[in-house]
């Protein structure tokens, strides 16, 4: 009898420098315990945790990312198509949006969401429950959804996730630009100004997430004294030997040059 067979002594990160399979929850595996299993039934790590996935995650991660996807799409074409209710929208956005706090609230907030892990604390309830609230904010499909539940998801590939796709929404907006320019040449000017200005803020919404996410993949590693693996701290079923770590490192060296650096030189 195996000591997960009578106990799950340890969830997630474990508090011990083994790799002793036994010493694991029926749910993680690896170094410290500090890997969910890929197995049938499939399990997704949760605040340093591994949960067993329940059945019917699959519709719920896609529900969510249409959500996200079409969302934005529907309401600026509702926004194109209909020009009373454009000028609606934007009357009432000028009487109640504030700009200025609207960006002192959501810088402050995203900094708080990344708080626990940076200081690598848990949270007593309800702060921690506040916590979880915020790390939407956080634009991490790892923190928002199980997604591990409908295939491998781990810290690399939510780092490509955050960093690349402001990137690609940039292009779009761009691309955008120019062919609506390219139709309307008479407005080009008013269109470049609406396009530069969404830029602008996609910039400032996306800038302390994807900062954070590259400092946080550029931290440093630790050695396990067990067979002397190095193990990545935002995830230990990372191997920071391992060519896929090493290339998505040399990615978060190049980016730190468009995010933390090149997007504030850019507001200069």
């Amino acid at each position: 009898l195996s000591l997960h067979d009578a106990l799950p002594i340890f969830e997630g990160q474990a508090g011990v420098d083994s790799c002793a399979p036994d010493l694991c929850s029926i749910t993680s595996e690896g170094p410290l315990c500090g890997k969910c299993k890929w197995t049938d039934p499939h399990s997704y790590m949760k605040d340093e945790r591994c949960y067993r996935c329940a059945g019917g995650e699959t519709t719920a991660v896609i529900s969510v990312l249409v959500l996200f996807i079409a969302g934005p799409i529907t309401i600026a074409f509702v926004l194109y198509r209909f020009a009373n209710l454009r000028a609606l929208s934007y009357r009432l956005y000028r009487r109640v949006f504030d700009i200025g706090r609207f960006k002192v609230v959501w810088v402050n907030y995203q900094i708080m969401a990344t708080v626990a892990w940076n200081v690598r604390i848990v949270w007593p309830e309800p702060f921690r429950t506040f916590e979880k609230l915020l790390s939407i904010l956080d634009l991490s499909l790892l923190r928002l959804m199980p997604v591990n539940c409908i295939m491998p998801f781990d810290f690399i590939t939510d780092f490509y996730f955050i960093v690349l796709t402001p990137l690609a929404m940039a292009g779009l907006l761009v691309a955008t630009g120019f062919a609506r320019a390219a139709r309307n040449p008479k407005k080009r000017s008013d269109i470049a100004y609406i396009h530069g200005s969404l830029l602008l803020l996609l910039s400032f919404l996306v800038l302390p997430a994807t900062s954070m996410k590259i400092f946080r993949l550029l931290s440093p590693c630790f050695k396990l004294k067990t067979n002397n693996t190095w193990l990545h701290y935002a995830d230990l079923s990372v191997n920071c030997e391992s060519a896929r770590f090493l290339n998505a490192y040399t990615l978060g060296v190049i980016m730190i040059f468009i995010y933390p650096v090149g997007i504030p030189l850019g507001y200069a």
